[in-house]
């Protein structure tokens, strides 16, 4: 379980978190961190509390990656798991997922893998194996990929290591097939399904996830939390709800702003302060849209640059994404971490706009470097950057304004629906 403090926003402190588990019935748990060592705080804050709290060890920048050295000590301070990198494993970079570095700007954007991606680290691979075995601690496959993980597991059971946890293997990252999930779990391992998926995996349900614990078969699933996101309560459930008597379809005609041509412009909120909590007003837009009647309502959403928002569950409300993509490298390189969500059995339709268009060639390279299906192209013009700043203001005959709208009568694709 997650807690206070980490570098995300959570739920609650250590104090809280075990409160929760002692009033629910548990007899034990285990307090991880991305970025923290966790043994300490859960002997300090595990005692005369009559349950068993333990800590563990993420592999990741913080300690220098696979690092032998920091493995060894975590585990003598009673340290009884360590995950593999998780946050900073080569996948997470792959896939677009958030990572401390993409927020904290100066940091160093490494990443790790072991082999059979990176050769170089099998030797400090195998000494921390040795050392887990040694203490009876356990192996956690963090968020490598399923070769790496096919690799890791008759490594560690040469080593002596007795316990293997697979990390929610049919998370993004690995995203492993229940196949793949029971042949490692044939061999000694358990794999992980966690409410974390339930609550914020694009794509992903109940059925699913069951699916999955059928294949693998229910012997050797673990259940977990995984999750104190602010947000969300102690059971599960959104801390954040909407006002008494106040409905979905009431929120717009209330507080959206109507345009002569009666579209209604529903906006999140402003960011105030560089750490400003909108976990409310997240909560309160996908209620909106969850209880929002399915006829007659179109909805278009329009998501902050990058890739985070989609993959972190708003790509779930939509029948068709257009990402919107620069002829640039940076933003060629978001669009084609996109991409991935068309390749998702469940997913949304994918398509492209090329935007801040010099030239028509320049439309077709985006389109050949992101793998997306082209509708439109919207001009460069100087003007509309300008307007974007706040420093002018663009008029309505604009090539940069008219070109979007011909996009949206000519793109031949249904207006998403909520």
């Amino acid at each position: 379980m997650w807690r206070r403090p980490d570098v995300v926003d959570r739920t609650g402190d250590d104090v809280q978190i075990l409160r929760w588990y002692q009033e629910a019935g548990f007899t034990g748990c285990v307090l991880k961190g991305h970025y923290d060592a966790t043994a300490g705080r859960a002997h300090a804050t595990g005692k005369g509390l009559g349950m068993r709290v333990y800590g563990g060890l993420a592999l990741n920048q913080h300690v220098g990656g696979l690092n032998p050295a920091a493995v060894r000590a975590a585990l003598a301070m009673g340290a009884r798991m360590i995950w593999m990198p998780t946050a900073d494993a080569h996948t997470e970079k792959s896939a677009g997922l958030p990572r401390l570095c993409s927020a904290s700007n100066g940091l160093s954007d490494v990443t790790y893998a072991i082999p059979p991606v990176d050769w170089s680290v099998a030797e400090p691979v195998e000494q921390i194996l040795t050392f887990i075995a040694e203490a009876d601690a356990v192996l956690a496959t963090g968020h490598l990929s399923t070769a790496e993980i096919t690799w890791l597991l008759p490594v560690a059971r040469a080593a002596g290591v007795g316990r293997v946890l697979l990390t929610r293997p049919s998370y993004t990252v690995p995203a492993m097939s229940p196949t793949a999930a029971a042949e490692l779990t044939s061999r000694g391992a358990y794999a992980e399904v966690t409410a974390y998926q339930l609550l914020h995996q694009p794509e992903c349900d109940a059925t699913r996830l069951a699916a999955f614990i059928r294949e693998v078969g229910y012997r050797r699933i673990i259940l977990s939390s995984d999750d104190a996101m602010e947000g969300y309560d102690e059971g599960g459930r959104r801390r954040y709800r909407l006002r008494a008597g106040l409905s979905a379809d009431g929120v717009v005609q209330e507080y959206a702003v109507r345009g002569p041509d009666g579209v209604r412009f529903l906006q999140l909120g402003k960011a105030r302060g560089a750490r400003w909590n909108n976990a409310s007003a997240h909560a309160a837009f996908q209620r909106v849209i969850d209880e929002l009647p399915v006829q007659g309502w179109h909805v278009v959403g329009d998501l902050p640059a990058g890739t985070r928002q989609a993959f972190q569950g708003w790509s779930r409300y939509a029948t068709t994404l257009v990402v919107v993509v620069e002829p640039t490298a940076a933003s060629i390189l978001s669009g084609r971490r996109l991409a991935r969500l068309a390749n998702m059995s469940t997913a949304p339709r994918v398509l492209l706009v090329a935007s801040q268009v010099r030239q028509p060639a320049d439309a077709q390279d985006v389109a050949a470097r992101t793998g997306l299906p082209l509708v439109g192209s919207v001009p460069f013009d100087p003007l509309l950057r300008e307007a974007a700043r706040g420093s002018t203001r663009a008029t309505p005959d604009r090539a940069g304004l008219r070109s979007p709208c011909a996009v949206a009568e000519d793109g031949g694709f249904e207006p998403p629906r909520a």
